[in-house]
C-alpha cells in the first residue's frame, strides 16, 4: 500500500520556524494535506513532540512520528526518527542535551523557541539556542538513534549548507544509511547519476518551517500498514 509522508517538519520550538507552526496546527495541516505520516523534527530538541502526538489524536488518519533534526559536530543535519515519544525524549535528554552548545538564545535576533501543549497553550521557551552544532559526530549520533530502536538519514543532501554532500563531498563508509533526503525532488536524477543512489530510497520532505510549506500528498512510501514500526522497518531493510 502507498502512504503519503512528510518526515521533516519544524514547530515553533525551532527558532527559525513561524510562531504559528504550533504542534496542533502542524497536526491539522498534515491532516488537511492528506498525509498518512508526519514527523516533527525540531532543531536539536524533541520538546514539542509529546504535544504533537496529543494533537494528532484529533486526526484519526494521521500517524505522528517522533523525531529531531540534529546538527552534528561536522555541521551535518541528520533527521532522527524514533519508535515513540519516550525514545525521542530519552535521546534528547541522554545524548543531545549534554552536548548542546551552552549559548542562550536571543529571541529578537534568532526567533522565539516556544514550547506548547496540544491546545496551543504556551508552556515556556527553551533558553538554550538550538541551532548550533551539538558535540556529537555523525556516526555516534546515528548509532545512538539506532540503539533506541530508531532510524536516521541525512537531511537535504542537495543543499549547499548543512547537507552531508556539501560538508563531506561524498558518502562516508560509516555510518551506512538506508535512506537520504532531498530538499527538491527535481534534483533526484542528478544525485542518482552522480552517486549511484537508488531513487526508491530518496525521500522528498518539506523541511517546513511554515504551515503553508507542509507537503501535500505527493510523495509516497510502500508499506504493509500505516504504522511507525512498519516505517522504521522499511528504512532498516533499505540499509540491510
Amino acid at each position: 500500500m502507498r502512504f503519503a509522508y512528510d518526515l521533516h517538519l519544524h514547530s515553533c520550538l525551532s527558532p527559525c520556524a513561524d510562531d504559528d507552526a504550533t504542534p496542533a496546527n502542524l497536526a491539522g495541516m498534515a491532516a488537511v494535506q492528506e498525509l498518512a505520516f508526519a514527523a516533527l523534527t525540531d532543531h536539536n530538541t524533541c520538546g514539542n513532540v509529546r504535544s504533537f502526538f496529543e494533537a494528532a489524536k484529533e486526526h484519526p488518519g494521521l500517524v505522528p512520528v517522533a523525531g529531531m533534526e540534529l546538527c552534528t559536530s561536522e555541521e551535518i543535519h541528520l533527521v532522527c526518527l524514533f519508535p515513540g515519544v519516550e525514545e525521542a525524549e530519552r535521546f534528547e535528554e541522554g545524548t543531545v542535551r549534554p552536548v548542546r552548545v551552552p549559548v542562550k538564545n536571543d529571541p529578537a535576533r534568532f526567533g522565539r523557541q516556544i514550547k506548547m501543549d496540544a491546545e496551543d497553550t504556551v508552556l515556556g521557551e527553551e533558553e538554550d539556542w538550538l541551532i548550533p552544532a551539538a558535540g556529537i559526530d555523525l556516526e555516534s549520533a546515528t548509532e545512538a538513534v539506532r540503539a533506541l530502536g530508531g532510524e536516521a538519514f541525512p537531511a537535504h543532501i542537495d543543499r549547499p549548507s548543512y547537507g552531508l554532500l556539501s560538508v563531506l563531498g561524498m558518502f562516508p563508509a560509516r555510518p551506512r544509511f538506508g535512506a537520504v533526503e532531498v530538499a527538491k525532488a527535481e534534483n533526484i536524477p542528478r544525485l542518482v547519476a552522480e552517486h549511484a543512489l537508488d531513487p526508491a530510497k530518496i525521500l522528498a520532505d518539506s523541511d517546513a518551517h511554515r504551515l503553508m510549506d507542509v507537503n501535500g500528498a505527493e510523495h509516497f512510501l510502500d508499506l504493509p500498514e500505516p504504522t511507525v514500526p512498519a516505517l522504521l522497518s522499511l528504512f532498516r531493510s533499505w540499509r540491510a
